[in-house]
């Protein structure tokens, strides 16, 4: 250990260690049983060229398809039956890293197969070929499924079919090149060790101490790394299409709007109270005033890296022969957002629901496993954390007016809508 920091106010502990890793560790006692972890580094898929993408994303695969070290899959799954624990590594287009769980009885024999899976993989004709095969049969039956077809259409669109983005075909699946495959892993991993690692849950600082030592001490450090810009671009204007597939008498629409903003604990927060209020006077209108959809509400995501993006996502299921009427209810709803602010008993309900639900969240491993490693990746003070509790406080007919003023670009989304095949398209 190079170093140790506490932060007092929310109770965490931080070594640095001699291989360059950050070590987090936050103990509670909200599960007797559980320990999270997560360990990560910057450069995921995107560090590789297009001709390798395939290699690259089903590498983690193959690797949990073959086993770690000396031991094969069967006998990993052997040795962990009747233990809670679990490891395994992956790899975003952005970060790679590895995760799991365990007992504080069996936190030890988790860290040690993460520790495997990263400096010892195995890939074998074995493993890649079960890979390869369910990857296969995924591809032949996909466009058998409607939902698929439509999530497809929505896709493109969305990334004008960037090559990253396009879907799992069977001439996809067969570039799997396992020996390219081991090579990118082995590569991106090899300097795991200069990452950050973060544990919430039932161990303490000596309990975790010796193991952060042995396991996380002793991972390769190597050169800090970083991701690519791999250059997905939003649509700058309005696009839609609709599709007819399937003879299941449902109808589905999905409108995104999206662009670019500042990240930061307020413009989330503001984001986030917006689609609350979208979601609220959607279910409202379209499913109890109209009484015409099986499920209703708007979805909100934020993306850092490589650039700060947004989007707001309506998606609805209803009676193929009222999607028209439904969709031009829910456009309604939000040119009225964004026209005028909302009334105030919207607002007071989300701000009591989001007051409540921080009795909740402040009791759950899972939320600070998230708080802590989303506060780490977008390099935000850990202390912002602390205000984020009060952030309900802010919620107002005109904090949610100026929401939709940010973030509502009426000229710039995608809508996709699916009806049935015996029934009339529902988009113009």
């Amino acid at each position: 250990v190079v170093s140790t920091a506490r932060d007092e106010e929310l109770d965490t502990v931080e070594w640095t260690l001699s291989n360059g890793a950050k070590v987090i560790l936050k103990t509670t006692g909200f599960k007797e049983d559980e320990v999270m972890f997560r360990g990560w580094t910057w450069g995921g898929t995107s560090r590789v060229d297009d001709a390798d993408y395939v290699a690259a994303v089903t590498s983690t695969g193959i690797a949990a398809a073959s086993g770690a070290g000396e031991f094969d899959r069967r006998q990993i799954d052997a040795y962990f039956t009747g233990r809670k624990a679990s490891a395994g590594t992956y790899m975003t287009e952005t970060r790679q890293g590895f995760s799991g769980s365990a007992s504080p009885k069996d936190l030890e024999a988790a860290l040690q197969l993460a520790w495997l899976r990263a400096t010892q993989p195995r890939f074998t004709d074995e493993g890649f070929a079960l890979r390869q095969r369910s990857q296969m049969e995924t591809a032949k039956h996909r466009l058998n499924d409607p939902s698929t077809r439509f999530f497809d259409l929505f896709n493109h669109l969305l990334w004008d079919d960037h090559l990253r983005r396009t879907p799992w075909t069977e001439d996809k699946v067969a570039q799997m090149d396992q020996a390219k495959s081991e090579a990118i892993y082995r590569d991106a991993f090899s300097s795991l060790g200069a990452g950050t690692f973060v544990f919430v849950g039932a161990v303490d600082e000596e309990t975790l101490a010796p193991w952060v030592l042995q396991w996380i001490g002793s991972l390769p450090g190597g050169e800090e790394r970083t991701f690519e810009d791999i250059g997905t671009k939003l649509p700058e204007v309005a696009k839609a299409d609709s599709l007819q597939a399937g003879l299941e008498p449902k109808g589905r629409h999905r409108l995104r709007v999206h662009g670019t903003f500042e990240s930061t604990p307020d413009s989330r927060h503001q984001l986030r109270a917006l689609g609350k209020a979208l979601s609220i006077l959607l279910r409202e209108e379209l499913r109890e005033n109209l009484g015409g959809t099986y499920s209703v509400g708007a979805r909100t995501s934020e993306s850092m890296v490589p650039h700060e993006r947004f989007s707001i996502t309506v998606d609805f299921q209803c009676d193929p022969d009222r999607l028209q009427e439904l969709r031009k209810a829910a456009w309604q709803i939000l040119e009225q957002v964004k026209a005028a602010p909302v009334d105030a008993s919207v607002t007071q309900r989300i701000a009591e629901q989001e007051r409540r639900g921080w009795e909740t969240e402040l009791n759950s491993n899972r939320y600070w496993m998230g708080a802590i490693s989303g506060s780490e990746r977008r390099g935000e003070e850990r202390s912002e954390l602390a205000r984020y509790r009060t952030l309900w406080e802010k919620i107002t007919p005109e904090y949610v007016h100026e929401a939709a003023q940010t973030f509502l670009d009426l000229d710039r989304y995608v809508l996709v809508t699916l009806t049935p095949e015996e029934a009339e398209g529902a988009t113009e």
